[in-house]
């Protein structure tokens, strides 16, 4: 996608001492390859669980590589944080498989965002946690294409940006049961036994 102006038990993750061990909806691995400040980069993945609780899909985020001691299972998917390369359109991208619909690999393009964030004279964070919902829900959509509002549209302007309504940066209640019923069907994933749940609240950082 490109935005103008715009799952298995987990190997190596040690829980937190006293942390409950609930079911997670979705794990999601994260490289930053741009050194974010642990704040921006933890309140960004905050944010962006928010939007996907808000969609009733819990987000566990295992930040790597140091809780990342294996390859990632075939049921994780992965959330790159990186710089754009010079043929980037938009705030980032993700791989989707047209024939499986479904994919595994999303990236968010930090540089871009921050661009973004200076033009429209609005918050970085949440520039950056929606493009991270925005990326993931492509994966667990299992489509590229965008629609004309809500947080799934293709372009988004500075004005939307500043204006920042609710509704402008949510999954539609269409998206929301294709969420549920894809993740019903195990798609990616049902099960991630042992790993602590991640509430919209904080990170697993």
């Amino acid at each position: 996608m490109a935005l103008v102006v715009t799952l298995a038990p987990l190997a190596g993750w040690a829980p937190v001492a006293g942390a409950a061990i609930i079911l997670n909806d979705v794990v999601v691995r994260v490289y930053d390859n741009t050194g974010l400040p642990s704040l921006v980069r933890r309140t960004s993945l905050t944010r962006a669980a928010e939007i996907f609780a808000r969609a009733e899909v819990e987000i566990g985020w295992v930040h790597c590589p140091a809780r990342c001691g294996r390859a990632p299972s075939p049921d994780q998917l992965i959330l790159r944080m990186t710089r754009s390369p010079a043929t980037a359109m938009g705030l980032g991208s993700s791989m989707i498989d047209p024939v499986l619909q479904a994919g595994r690999l999303a990236t968010v393009y930090v540089d871009q965002v921050d661009a973004m964030a200076r033009r429209s004279n609005t918050d970085r964070e949440a520039i950056l946690s929606r493009a991270i919902a925005h990326e993931i829900g492509h994966l667990l959509l299992g489509t590229a294409e965008h629609t004309r509002s809500g947080l799934m549209r293709g372009i988004w302007t500075a004005e939307e940006l500043r204006r920042n309504h609710v509704e402008d940066w949510q999954f539609s209640p269409f998206q929301r049961t294709v969420l549920r019923a894809r993740l019903a069907a195990g798609n990616p994933a049902r099960w991630n036994a042992g790993v602590p749940k991640v509430s919209p609240g904080r990170t697993g950082s």
